[in-house]
């Protein structure tokens, strides 16, 4: 089963993003809260990932449970 949890900082700077377990999918929020997909790169670490640009609101993630 797969759920969608808010995704951790882990360096601002490059814009690296931990979650809890495997992860499928990566979202942003808009202004409204509503969560769009958006492009990121997976780390060999599974639970690890970054982004290519600052996102404009929550990151969230789509993980294996």
């Amino acid at each position: 089963m797969n759920v969608i949890t808010p995704a951790a900082l882990v360096n601002p700077g490059a814009f690296e993003y931990q979650a809890n377990g495997k992860i499928v999918r990566v979202f942003d929020t808009n202004g409204t809260g509503e969560l769009l997909p958006i492009e990121y790169k997976q780390h060999a670490d599974d639970n690890k990932f970054a982004l290519q640009f600052q996102p404009f609101g929550t990151v969230y993630a789509e993980v294996v449970r």
